[in-house]
């Protein structure tokens, strides 16, 4: 699925992801930079981007990152089963 999308989408789909199944949905931005061999800025970038995704598709009924100092929280509601 993911060769369909352009390049910053695969990111973000990627880093959802891997928030989703993540223990606890949190994750440091030096660890997403790490994991994904991003750099601070773009792992900042990408979630934010994500969050305006999930509000235009309006996926954030489901879905809100909380976008904190160094870290992001993914939350769900659990009324979509991704």
């Amino acid at each position: 699925m993911r060769e369909f999308l352009n390049k910053d989408d695969a990111q973000k789909m990627t880093t959802f992801v891997y928030l989703e199944k993540k223990d606890g949905n949190t994750a440091t931005f030096k660890e997403l930079s790490t994991r994904f061999s991003f750099s601070t800025y773009l792992v900042k970038n990408l979630l934010e981007n994500l969050q305006n995704d999930l509000e235009y598709f309006e996926l954030d009924q489901y879905f809100q990152l909380e976008i904190r100092d160094k870290d992001v929280a993914l939350t769900s509601n659990g009324k979509l089963d991704s």
